[in-house]
């Protein structure tokens, strides 16, 4: 059975084993609701798997401590990768990204090392793959739908992957592009944590920006909805913290989304509540300093 084979009969999916986040009241209120994240997904019919490392105790022993309990509760999800170190699988998005049969790895050039041994752990034949680095491997700086592609304009230089020939792109600023500067947001160049969007079953467009990027970059975002014909949501700015708009598209049209979010409602009604996951979110938790449901995990399908 060949690699596109396998996937499409089972899409797997990585989740990051934790928030980044070690300034918290309880590690094992942490690994609890990590578990919590990975017995929903499995729940729901996917294949979970947690890249992370049971290696010796260092510098990042925090990380090292929740690995080895999620693989003690959980061992059927933890993916043990040897050596990788916690800012790698943090967010397993940001490592590498899965076009077709090109793996991109991210221009952290550390990073290749674990693609191979992921790969590997999963069952997944690496050497099938056209392995390269590109910032197209980083991939808080692409949004994905069925159908198109939204890029941050980050990459605007970079040599896109083949797969792009055959499917629409689109450049939308990155977040350190505004008039003043970054948005000091998470990331300066990571679009995914500010606009998304999601196709329907039916071919509508759905997209969401959050009301502090659509006020900097209201006129290109305005020409990419009317462009696409989509159906622009504005998620306001006090339901930053929840990173609604940071939700992750799954395999068969399903999502990942925080529970309260505007962003979930709009989706239950777009695409109808059996094919919205929506998970309990604690920020301090869930989130810590870095991104949200899709920052923290990577599909291979």
């Amino acid at each position: 059975m060949d690699l596109e084979t396998n996937v499409a009969q089972q899409p797997i999916v990585l989740v990051s084993p934790s928030s980044q986040n070690w300034a918290l009241p309880s590690l094992k209120e942490l690994v609890r609701r990590r578990i919590n994240l990975f017995d929903r997904l499995h729940a729901e019919g996917y294949a979970v798997r947690v890249p992370g490392t049971l290696g010796a105790k260092g510098s990042d022993s925090e990380y090292v401590s929740v690995c080895r309990s999620i693989a003690h509760q959980r061992p059927q999800y933890f993916l043990d990768v040897t050596g990788a170190p916690g800012g790698a699988m943090h967010w397993p998005r940001d490592v590498f990204m899965c076009y077709g049969a090109q793996i991109k790895t991210c221009t952290i050039r550390d990073h290749v090392n674990y693609v191979a041994p992921i790969l590997q752990e999963l069952g997944l034949a690496s050497r099938i793959f056209d392995t390269s680095f590109s910032g197209f491997g980083e991939g808080g700086c692409i949004v994905s739908t069925s159908t198109r592609y939204i890029v941050s304009d980050a990459l605007a230089h970079e040599e896109a992957p083949s797969v792009f020939r055959s499917m629409p792109y689109h450049f939308l600023p990155s977040p350190n592009a505004g008039p003043n500067g970054n948005l000091e947001r998470r990331s300066a160049t990571h679009i995914d944590v500010e606009v998304n969007a999601h196709e329907t079953a039916q071919g509508d467009f759905i997209l969401f920006a959050n009301e502090l990027y659509y006020q900097t970059f209201q006129r290109e975002v305005d020409a990419f909805a009317r462009l696409t014909d989509a159906l622009l949501y504005i998620v306001p700015e006090e339901e930053h913290a929840l990173l609604g708009v940071n939700f992750a598209c799954l395999p068969d049209n399903r999502v990942l989304v925080p529970k309260d979010s505007m962003v979930t409602a709009v989706l239950e009604d777009h695409i109808g509540k059996r094919n919205v996951i929506a998970h309990p979110i604690e920020p301090l938790y869930d989130y810590g300093i870095g991104g949200g449901l899709r920052c923290s995990s990577n599909i291979i399908h």
